[in-house]
């Protein structure tokens, strides 16, 4: 299942019931015919339609705020909202958007932001610099909102004229511009006369090239922002979502041409999908961080790293890469954290050497029993408060991958005395239980970034969790270590790569040592789409974007052939 397209803000956020976009006071949007146009300033036709799903999520829900802290699926919000930047991980730059460009001033705490004159939000009202103001102010006075931590690096955000904003940092931060690119903005006008957390936003006003034209639980569909500022972009006219229930399920649309663009998991795609029409269907595989094991620190034992250091030795990778990614994600070879791509620059051999990712079941069970664990007469272990060793792992049942890794893991630590009880979850029900903290183990995927700081900082760091019960944005197991966020001010203090590496080398020797989550396979995330219909794909001749990483600056140069 593919993470970015599922979770990303541009192509998974909620969406609102509404046929034509009209709210009192905020004008009434026109939405345009996806039948085939010419235009003489378009090198396209503008018309046609595309059918696109992130992956399997069941029924969508109804909602539209990419601010709400419980709304994770929505594929429509991310075509409506748009950030200032754009990250491109093809090639590690940033892409202007909103902004035209930006400045640092000299000791990079200042940042002065210029955007694009004569962009309209799509009920046909200007877009200025007020609303970006807004957008990070209506974060800092509602916490919940701002998922990123932009806060914990801001001091003030201020307007510089119509088409200028400055903000000022509380000190340098080489992350807080990544995270700038993940923001959307949102109309003032409309939104300060609403609570984000709690708003479901069921006539969403962006700027993004799609408005929405309908919303059923099984599909919803978009239509031309008549107001884009990209015009004659986008030239696709319409937009469709299918509410899909398994990979099975979507791979077979794929297959059968009712969906041109996905990022979903199967066993075989090259027959299931690739060799039904050889000419047309694609495959990519793109590196995406790590497929990992979540571990809830606040259950017991599964707070004590003896715990988890066996539970990381019962675990076959080997088999697990093999069986339940048909070889996509390989094992993980050690337990720093750091995939292939990086570890050139930001490890070493050593301390990869240092923490093996070993599989020895025997050993790990020795290792228990060593540490006050007693095997009972029902061949389960029996914890040193004298309870049974039960746990359970909850699985995102639509997702058949991380369905084949649960019970893989619920089997093996089965062999060593540890009661695994299977949960089926939907996939709503899974990552809430992930954010909230209620559950024991769970198999997921790692944050990822541009690099190895950006998996390992938010997975440790206690910026990026929230009490039990609460919703976390990432270190959903609730790790708490002082020295991480030492470390992380020292990363962010400095844009010096010779700076930062001794920084992530210390991160990586805690995340390896404490395991506060187990790292299982590097994982790449298999993106299909299909030239049947559908042209402007980036191609190896024109990378000009990562398919798995931002996929609206994708999306608007697509067209009907």
């Amino acid at each position: 299942m593919n993470k970015k397209l599922a979770n990303s803000r541009l192509l998974s956020k909620t969406v609102g019931i509404v046929a034509c976009l009209a709210l009192a006071g905020c004008g009434t949007a026109r939405t345009v015919s996806s039948a085939t146009t010419t235009n003489q300033n378009s090198p396209h036709p503008i018309g046609g339609t595309l059918s696109t799903i992130g992956g399997p999520h069941g029924t969508w829900v109804d909602e539209n705020n990419p601010y709400s802290p419980t709304a994770n699926i929505n594929p429509a919000a991310g075509l409506i909202y748009e950030p200032l930047v754009q990250w491109n991980s093809a090639n590690g730059q940033y892409k202007p958007w909103l902004a035209t460009s930006w400045s640092w001033n000299s000791s990079n705490t200042v940042l002065t932001i210029n955007l694009h004159h004569g962009v309209k939000w799509s009920n046909g009202t200007p877009f200025t610099s007020k609303d970006v103001a807004f957008t990070f102010q209506m974060m800092k006075k509602y916490p919940s909102t701002d998922f990123n931590g932009v806060w914990s690096y801001l001091a003030s955000v201020t307007t510089d004229g119509t088409y200028g904003v400055k903000l000022t940092l509380k000190q340098p931060s080489s992350m807080f511009f990544y995270y700038l690119s993940q923001t959307p903005i949102v109309p003032q006008a409309i939104w300060s006369k609403q609570n984000p957390v709690t708003w479901a936003d069921p006539h969403p006003v962006g700027t993004g090239p799609y408005i929405l034209q309908s919303f059923t639980p099984e599909s919803i569909t978009m239509v031309r922002n008549p107001h884009y500022w990209q015009a004659p972009k986008p030239y696709l006219g319409k937009v469709v979502f299918p509410a899909e229930s398994s990979n099975t399920s979507t791979v077979l649309a794929l297959a059968q041409n009712q969906i041109q663009w996905s990022g979903t998991f199967s066993f075989n795609l090259q027959r299931s999908y690739v060799d039904r029409a050889p000419q047309y269907n694609h495959v990519g595989l793109y590196p995406n961080g790590l497929n990992i094991l979540w571990v809830n620190l606040h259950a017991y034992p599964l707070n004590m790293l003896v715990v988890r250091q066996a539970i990381s030795m019962t675990i076959n990778r080997s088999a697990m890469a093999r069986i339940s990614w048909s070889g996509y994600s390989p094992a993980v070879t050690n337990l720093t954290g750091v995939t292939p791509g990086m570890a050139s620059i930001w490890s070493t051999p050593a301390l990869a050497a240092q923490y093996p990712a070993t599989y020895n079941p025997t050993a790990a069970k020795q290792m228990l029993l060593k540490a006050g664990f007693k095997m009972g007469s029902n061949g389960v272990l029996i914890t040193p408060r004298g309870t049974p060793f039960d746990i359970t792992i909850d699985v995102p049942t639509p997702f058949s991958d991380d369905v084949a890794a649960s019970q893989l893991i619920s089997q093996e630590l089965k062999q060593i005395g540890i009661n695994v009880t299977l949960q089926d979850n939907s996939r709503n029900a899974y990552y809430s239980k992930l954010q909230l903290g209620q559950f024991d183990i769970a198999v997921s995927w790692s944050p990822w970034g541009a690099n190895p700081f950006f998996t390992l900082y938010p997975a440790m760091s206690q910026t990026y969790t929230a009490p039990y019960g609460h919703y976390a944005v990432e270190n959903f197991g609730r790790y708490n270590n002082p020295e991480v966020q030492t470390l992380g001010q020292q990363f962010l203090s400095t844009y010096s790569q010779a700076q930062q590496v001794p920084v992530v080398l210390k991160l990586q020797q805690i995340f390896a040592s404490q395991l506060p989550i187990i790292p299982l396979t590097y994982r790449n995330t298999p993106i299909e789409y299909s030239t049947q219909n559908i042209g402007g794909w980036p191609t190896k001749a024109n990378p000009y974007w990562n398919l798995n990483e931002g996929n609206l600056p994708v999306l608007i140069n697509l067209y009907k052939k």
